[in-house]
């Protein structure tokens, strides 16, 4: 049995290592500073982002297919 485990385990870290994503985008306190109103606080910006992540996450799903799409036609055109 632990033998067992060990190779499902092997295997999930090599399709982990072979299926990693390339194009990674984070956001920090910082960021949200740039555009909030002026009295916000580094903590208001901090739990700006832990309430509002999931929301963040989908658009920039959203808006990555978009970029992915034209980049796409663009190798198409040329």
């Amino acid at each position: 049995m632990a033998k067992k485990k060990a190779k499902r385990n092997k295997n999930r870290e090599a399709w982990r290592a072979a299926h990693r994503g390339h194009a990674h985008i984070s956001w920090t306190a910082p960021d949200v500073l740039d555009v909030a109103p002026k009295n916000w606080t580094v903590e208001m910006a901090e739990q700006f982002l832990v309430e509002n992540g999931r929301r963040l996450q989908e658009r920039l799903c959203e808006l990555g297919y978009e970029v992915i799409e034209n980049l796409i036609a663009e190798e198409e055109v040329d």
